[in-house]
């Protein structure tokens, strides 16, 4: 998992363990000694005690083809952002680089992170910061291989679908299509409308471009 909130996770650790004893977390984004200075002395002996076991990894910067290598062999992704009322820090990336590798993702139920997918019927959502939830909805996970492999194929399903070039540059296009219609000046200045039709229409023929080659392949 990312770093942001990542010491949520640590504190689940203890009640998923107690249900699954082999489980292996993987930490992305923060060493093992940043993370001792982040964590308090019964968290620091929890993550010491993973680690003499194997059972526990911190890697920081790693190649991209590394990274995509542990998503696609894991079960599961974590995003347990903690905003605490703040949006910062609560980047949806790491989700759509889970969903991209057909990982299954569990992520914290703020209000950013639920529109990737408000139905909640690909994304598991765990109350913000609470440790005991997340541990709670991971083993639920983890008790059924064929609920994870479902949510897998969704996964996949999800990005290819509803976060793929055509439907984002179909949005833009819509929201230059707003833009037109809001900021249509009341003295009909052909220039300032001019200006806004151009944009709108630069990135249609853009995007029509992109499509002609892509049909090459």
């Amino acid at each position: 998992m990312g770093w942001h909130g990542w010491e949520i996770l640590v504190r689940a650790i203890p009640y998923i363990r107690k249900v699954f004893p082999e489980v292996v977390f993987t930490f992305i984004g923060i060493n093992f000694d940043q993370a001792m200075n982040y964590l308090e002395k019964a968290e620091q002996k929890t993550i010491k005690k993973e680690i003499k076991s194997k059972k526990c990894l911190f890697l920081t910067k790693i190649p991209a083809k590394e990274l995509s290598r542990i998503l696609s062999e894991s079960q599961i992704g974590i995003a347990s952002h903690v905003t605490q009322g703040k949006i910062l820090g609560c980047s949806p990336m790491k989700i759509f680089d889970y969903l991209r590798h057909g990982t299954v993702v569990i992520a914290s139920d703020i209000p950013e992170l639920i529109e990737i997918n408000p139905k909640k019927d690909v994304i598991t959502y765990f109350r913000e910061g609470n440790p005991l939830d997340l541990a709670e909805k991971v083993i639920k996970l983890l008790s059924s291989e064929d609920v994870l492999l479902q949510r897998s194929h969704l996964s996949l399903r999800l990005i290819a679908d509803k976060f793929n070039f055509h439907q984002k540059m179909m949005s833009l296009i819509s929201l230059y299509s707003d833009i037109i219609e809001q900021n249509e000046p009341k003295n009909n200045s052909l220039s300032r409308r001019g200006y806004i039709d151009y944009s709108a229409l630069r990135i249609l023929f853009y995007y029509q471009g992109i499509k002609k080659k892509l049909r090459r392949y």
